[in-house]
């Protein structure tokens, strides 16, 4: 059982590779606190099969992208991906990249 578990001994744990249910259950907050707490503490979130690997081979956690452009939702999207939602964006408002990108 956690104290008084603060945002970081919370991040600590999940990267150490605690399910966000473990540590709800381990602290006795709830789902969401959890996740608002992990979330204050800027923890890069992973998937459901991230977690999955991860138990099956703790070895095969992967480091953080070093480069990408990351959205609202912390996902981190490669430059063609980048590159291609600024053409979509320029055809949708049919202006240059230029203005697009501008904002």
């Amino acid at each position: 059982m956690i104290d008084s578990p603060t945002p970081e001994a919370l991040r600590t744990q999940y990267e150490s590779g605690a399910t966000v249910d473990e540590l709800a259950a381990a602290s006795g907050l709830s789902y969401g606190t959890v996740l608002n707490r992990l979330h204050e503490a800027g923890t890069e979130m992973r998937t459901s099969w991230q977690t999955r690997r991860m138990r099956n081979d703790p070895q095969a956690r992967r480091p953080p992208p070093q480069a990408g452009h990351v959205d609202g939702r912390r996902r981190v999207l490669t430059g063609a991906v980048t590159a291609m939602i600024v053409l979509g964006l320029c055809l949708f408002r049919r202006e240059s990249v230029a203005v697009v990108i501008a904002g």
